[in-house]
């Protein structure tokens, strides 16, 4: 097993309504959220984003790592 089966974070779903964005409330959660990770264990922490959000999570201290790739079931849409 890779990592000895450590933990890792994974954040997802990080949104602030448009009217209060650039109130560093995006930046505040998700340092947050990496200093919970750190302090749980989890040897890194991951997030999938769009394009456009690169730059934010990256003054948030993660870097661009890899490729995300998903297949979702069918009836997944549907739910």
């Amino acid at each position: 097993f890779l990592r000895g089966c450590g933990r890792v974070g994974h954040v997802e779903d990080i949104v602030v309504a448009k009217g209060q964005q650039g109130k560093r409330f995006g930046v505040t959660l998700v340092k947050q959220l990496l200093a919970l990770a750190n302090a749980t264990g989890c040897y890194k922490t991951i997030l999938d984003c769009d394009e456009d959000n690169v730059p934010f999570y990256e003054k948030c201290g993660m870097q661009r790592k890899s490729v995300q790739m998903a297949l979702y079931a069918p009836d997944a849409a549907h739910k």
